[in-house]
C-alpha cells in the first residue's frame, strides 16, 4: 500500500520532471508549460491530495524533511540549505531535482513514511 508521503513525494516528483522552476514556487512558461520548483510541487501534490481543509502545513513540512534526508544521503559533503535555497542554486540542474525525489520516495517507502 502507497502511503500518503509516497503518493505526495511521487506526484511532486512529476510536476519536477515535466517543467522545472527555480525563484518561484510556480509559474508557466511562453508554451503555457506549468513548472515548479520543489516546495511549489510539494505544495501542490499536498493541496491535489487532502485539499484546502487538511492539514496542508504539516503534510508539506513532512514532505520536506523527507526530501532533505534525500538530498543529504545524495550530498558528498555537509550541506547547510534547507530546500528552496538547495533547489534555487546556481547550477542546480532538473535532474538533480528529480534524483533527490526519487531518493525520497524510496526513502518513504523503505520508513513506511
Amino acid at each position: 500500500m502507497q502511503t500518503r508521503t509516497v503518493a505526495e513525494l511521487t506526484a511532486a516528483r512529476d510536476k519536477i520532471a515535466n517543467g522545472w522552476a527555480q525563484n518561484i514556487e510556480m509559474t508557466t512558461d511562453d508554451d503555457g508549460q506549468l513548472r515548479f520548483c520543489s516546495i511549489g510541487a510539494l505544495r501542490m501534490a499536498v493541496l491535489e491530495q487532502i485539499g484546502h481543509r487538511g492539514p496542508v502545513q504539516e503534510r508539506l513540512y513532512n514532505d520536506q524533511r523527507v526530501v532533505e534526508m534525500a538530498i543529504t544521503e545524495l550530498t558528498t559533503g555537509p550541506w547547510e540549505y534547507d530546500l528552496i535555497d538547495w533547489n534555487d542554486a546556481a547550477g542546480r540542474t532538473q535532474a538533480e531535482v528529480v534524483e533527490a525525489f526519487d531518493r525520497a520516495i524510496k526513502i518513504a517507502e523503505r520508513d513506511e513514511l
